[in-house]
Parts: structure tokens; C-alpha cells; sequence
């Protein structure tokens, strides 16, 4: 790789009404810059805690660095290979496909049950934060994607 009297009862609407149409503008606006084009991983770095992050994407084999995840209009996210395949795999084959959505607010990406935490999303750059705590240890994994 989610939370009066009549009068006042009106003017509570009319407010509610005004910041889920604000709402629902900015996370057009994040679901066109998540869709508009493939991604593919720059950068994925790990911690301990509050430790040092640590590049890790150099560890990746070469044909993995080129895997490309394409964030569909339609809530799916296609993960496919790159130009250059693991055996046994083609170029540009699909090898999973599954459900994306946002968090209300639009500040995490879920995928697969995965919360994916948005540091950064704009033309050129995603970056998310994945973070899961073990036995009162917190792990955290920072991908970055570009285009």
C-alpha cells in the first residue's frame, strides 16, 4: 500500500448544505489530480517509531521499480507492470485490481482496507503515509508517487 429550535435548525442546514457542496468541490478536486494520470513509486521509505526514515526503494528489483497504479473516476485502482516484467509476467499487465475510496474529509486514501494517510497530492506528486502499531510500536512507511 474514514466521522436545534427552528431557526437555528435552518441556519445549521443551510451551513451543513454550504460545506458538504465545499466538501464534495475539494474532493473533486483531489479525485481528478488522483485520476488523471498512471503513478509509478519514486521513493518508499520506513521508521520505527520516531526514528530516521530509510530509503528502501532501492532495494526493490528493478522490474518492480517501473509498476505503474492507475487510480480509475471509477473507484478502482488498476496495479500493472511496468515495461520491464518479473517473470512470469508480461509488460503492462494488470496484475491487481481493486476499490479506492477517500476518507470523509479527503485527507486519506483507503485501498484494499489500507489507510494510505495524504502528505502531499498534486499535479506531479503523491505522497502517503501507511502506519500500523505492534505491540505499542508504531511502524510507518512513506511512499511517493509521481507521473
Amino acid at each position: 500500500m474514514k466521522r436545534k429550535v427552528f431557526t437555528a435548525f435552518l441556519v445549521i442546514v443551510s451551513i451543513s448544505c454550504s460545506k458538504e457542496k465545499s466538501a464534495d468541490n475539494h474532493l473533486s478536486a483531489k479525485t481528478t489530480l488522483l485520476t488523471t494520470k498512471d503513478w509509478v513509486v519514486q521513493k518508499v521509505e520506513e521508521r520505527e517509531g520516531n526514528g530516521v526514515w530509510e530509503d528502501v526503494f532501492p532495494q526493490f528489483e528493478a522490474c518492480m521499480k517501473d509498476n505503474r497504479f492507475k487510480f480509475n473516476s471509477n473507484f478502482t485502482v488498476v496495479y500493472s507492470e511496468g515495461a520491464v516484467a518479473c517473470a512470469p509476467n508480461t509488460p503492462n499487465q494488470v496484475l491487481e485490481t481493486e476499490a479506492w475510496s477517500f476518507n470523509a474529509d479527503g485527507t486519506v486514501i483507503v485501498t484494499g482496507g489500507v489507510e494510505n494517510k495524504i502528505v502531499q497530492l498534486d499535479n506531479s506528486k503523491l505522497v502517503v503515509v501507511i502506519s500500523e502499531t505492534v505491540a505499542g510500536i508504531t511502524y510507518e512507511t512513506r511512499n511517493t508517487y509521481v507521473h
